[in-house]
């Protein structure tokens, strides 16, 4: 137990010293939270495929018919054609399965990338992101924070969809 805090003190102390000698910008590397250079939504998205999980914000789950409900999270993944077709499938939790694979529409304006959710059962006609790329990675909101998303992409319908 002394061993443990006797490396906590000493990371402390190093931690604190190469943060007061990098004048505070993280030990004088104030690069490495920056994000990379702004990244075209449309063009990175389009033949691309997304995995995506979202996570409903500041709402209770929506009762649907027959008795299941809207969950507070939704993992999906989407081949995003260069026609604006989108082709998704929905994890469904309680069969532990991939649902149906369906059609649907997908646009992007600046970095909103808006999806047609039919088959998302959100319950909205579209959900819609305002999106940031890094890298093969991607982060996202609702215009109003109704979701909170992480997903990737990669080029090509990398998932048979």
């Amino acid at each position: 137990m002394r061993f443990v805090a006797l490396v906590a003190a000493a990371f402390l102390t190093f931690a604190g010293s190469a943060y007061a000698a990098g004048g505070g910008d993280h030990g004088g590397h104030d690069d490495e939270l920056k994000p990379d250079p702004h990244v075209d939504v449309k063009s990175t998205f389009s033949g691309s495929t997304i995995s995506v999980l979202a996570y409903r914000s500041f709402s209770k789950p929506t009762p649907k018919a027959g008795g299941a409900s809207t969950a507070d999270k939704l993992l999906f993944e989407a081949w995003l054609r260069d026609d604006g077709v989108a082709r998704v499938r929905l994890w469904d939790g309680d069969s532990g399965g991939w649902r149906a694979t369906a059609n649907e529409r997908w646009t992007v304006e600046g970095d909103l990338f808006c999806l047609s959710a039919d088959s998302l059962s959100i319950g909205a006609a579209r959900l819609c992101l305002d999106t940031l790329i890094w890298g093969q990675v991607f982060s996202a909101s609702g215009p109003k924070g109704e979701f909170l998303v992480k997903g990737n992409w990669k080029k090509g319908n990398v998932h048979g969809l």
